[in-house]
């Protein structure tokens, strides 16, 4: 009787811990494919950029005169409404014919930029530096120090747009939230 009771037992353990086995081994498969939210703080728990009141980007030139082959020196200031800001993406519209940007400087050490060059503007995006665990309130801070090189005379316009295909000019904060904010274009005169 021992021995059918062990056969017995075994027959009808043994698949339910082969399919348990296997359970968890999907289970762990899948929670390795699927991103962590630690990870992921910066990207897929960004929700749609709402449109905020007292939140704005405004391009500032260090001049208005200026002339083909001298640097000008375009100061992108954000104000974040008391909201901590970790990092933000900018689309930045010109004409390449007759603007070269030459460079795209943080003002704001704990930030780290990269910037892509797209046929039609340029992207920009910041994010606190690593070792930084709380965003900043911006308060019309200066925090991207553009540099173009005029390449010919006439009025250029920079413009901060708002969108460019998926791609968004958003602000966002500690939380994830994701910001729109009211952007501004500076038009400068080359002599």
């Amino acid at each position: 009787m021992k021995k059918i009771y062990i056969i017995y037992t075994s027959v009808i353990v043994f698949p339910i811990v082969v399919l348990v086995g296997i359970i968890l081994a999907i289970n762990a498969y899948l929670t390795n494919k699927t991103p962590s939210t630690a990870a992921t703080s910066h990207v897929s728990q960004i929700s749609t950029p709402t449109p905020a009141t007292g939140l704005s980007m405004q391009l500032v030139p260090s001049g208005t005169e200026l002339k083909t082959g001298s640097p000008v020196h375009v100061q992108i200031s954000a104000a974040s409404a008391e909201h901590l800001i970790s990092g933000y993406d900018l689309i930045i519209s010109y004409d390449k014919t007759a603007l070269t940007l030459q460079s795209a400087i943080s003002l704001v050490p704990s930030f780290s930029l990269f910037k892509l060059e797209k046929p039609s503007a340029t992207t920009i995006t910041g994010v606190l530096s690593l070792g930084q665990k709380n965003g900043i309130v911006l308060n019309d801070t200066p925090i991207v120090n553009l540099i173009f090189i005029p390449k010919t005379k006439g009025t250029q316009s920079i413009q901060m747009s708002a969108s460019l295909g998926k791609l968004k000019t958003q602000l966002v904060d500690q939380e994830t939230r994701v910001f729109s904010p009211r952007l501004g274009n500076v038009t400068l005169a080359i002599h």
